[in-house]
């Protein structure tokens, strides 16, 4: 296939412009090399590179039946549950402490920090449920973010105190 292009290059060069068709000539081959290339099929996992989880972050390559066992000891979470209450722990740089809440079958996040501190946090908050980790915005506080975010029985609530 390249050989017909290859003669037709010659036919339409100009006799004293060599340099040009060698140039074009070397070009084809390439040009055909570098499209088979791309259309190899890849697949996006295989060319990725692979992140260094350290062995306290395992916990991300493995099923789980519940995030909050990681954390915290089973049977306490599944106390928290029956009891229909959430733990709030503060992690502040001077001061760590926890607390259980009674939430009922629920309560959103701006209502446990009603009950934990006496009125609203403007601090960055994350609560582990069963199946997911949600935290608000540390740069900027938005209150709804809060009311939308919902405390389920024996999720855990880290509060994270500012610097």
């Amino acid at each position: 296939m390249w050989m017909i292009h290859k003669q037709r290059i010659r036919q339409q060069a100009m006799p004293n412009n060599s340099s040009y068709m060698s140039k074009l000539v070397f070009a084809v081959p390439i040009t055909y090399l570098i499209l088979l290339t791309s259309c190899a099929t890849r697949h996006p996992d295989e060319t990725a590179a692979t992140p260094n989880i350290s062995r306290d972050l395992h916990f991300l390559t493995q099923r789980s039946e519940d995030l909050r066992f990681y954390l915290f000891a089973e049977q306490e979470v599944k106390d928290l549950i029956k009891q229909q209450m959430c733990l709030v722990v503060v992690a502040g740089k001077y001061n760590r402490s926890s607390v259980r809440i009674p939430i009922g079958t629920g309560l959103s996040l701006d209502k446990v920090m009603v009950q934990r501190f006496g009125h609203e946090y403007d601090g960055q908050v994350k609560v582990v449920s069963q199946n997911t980790i949600i935290q608000t915005s540390i740069i900027k506080y938005n209150p709804s973010d809060q009311l939308n975010i919902q405390v389920h029985p024996g999720d855990l609530v880290f509060i994270n105190g500012r610097d």
